[in-house]
């Protein structure tokens, strides 16, 4: 059975704020599908790196119903470039994508769900190639 989702408008906001609650400036880089856009969140722990999460493949929720977030980008934050060129991928695929970075190392007060890993398994060739830097 299908959960009801929240707008991806309204998500966008709610992890903004709380964000903003921890201290931790964030802001919208690409502003998508109202209703139903992809998420992308951006951490960028200093001005040369960043992360990228996205949600991870799967059930959409975990066992309490939080969406279910994995970083692209691996463990690592990777050069700005590297980040950048798999956004551009990501967008150029879907053009109802979101895009929200928050200046911070820290993913925890950033995403409104569960990080379930750090990189995403690559023996699913499909999976690679979404994912692929």
């Amino acid at each position: 059975m299908m959960q009801p989702r929240l707008k991806s408008e309204i998500r966008v906001h709610a992890m903004l704020r709380g964000a903003a609650a921890a201290g931790i400036f964030g802001a919208v880089l690409r502003r998508g599908d109202d209703t139903a856009g992809a998420i992308i969140v951006r951490l960028a722990p200093d001005a040369q790196t960043a992360m990228l999460y996205c949600a991870a493949p799967g059930p959409g929720t975990d066992d309490d119903g939080r969406p279910r977030w994995i970083c692209a980008t691996g463990p690592d934050p990777v050069p700005n470039d590297e980040a950048d060129a798999w956004l551009a991928r990501r967008v150029s695929t879907d053009p109802d994508l979101w895009v929200v970075e928050f200046e911070t190392a820290k993913s925890g007060p950033c995403l409104d769900g569960t990080v379930v890993d750090t990189a995403p398994p690559q023996e699913d060739p499909l999976i690679a190639q979404i994912f692929r830097k």
